[in-house]
């Protein structure tokens, strides 16, 4: 792979890691209140989907081969969805 496009997805991955954990606290904050948790669990389910996938999407990113990083993900509905766009 081309060092300017490594370095890109690299950029991009970081990003999208950053973000998750911005999620993940958002999530845990959210979850420390007991009557937000129970009002909003399908919500806060959703976040955590929400940062899965962007986690597998880094991996994937940063992997020497991402074709075969995308067969390996295990991410319920991501790989569907990425063979869905034609990318497998």
């Amino acid at each position: 792979m081309r060092p300017d496009l490594r370095h890109l997805l690299d950029g991009v991955a970081a990003v999208l890691e950053a973000a998750r954990d911005d999620l993940e606290r958002l999530a845990g904050t959210l979850c420390a209140d007991a009557d937000i948790a129970l009002r909003h669990m399908a919500a806060l389910q959703t976040l955590d989907r929400v940062g899965q996938c962007q986690a597998e999407v880094a991996s994937m990113l940063r992997a020497e081969d991402p074709t075969a990083a995308a067969d390996a993900i295990g991410v319920e509905g991501l790989r569907a969805r990425l063979i869905a766009r034609g990318r497998c």
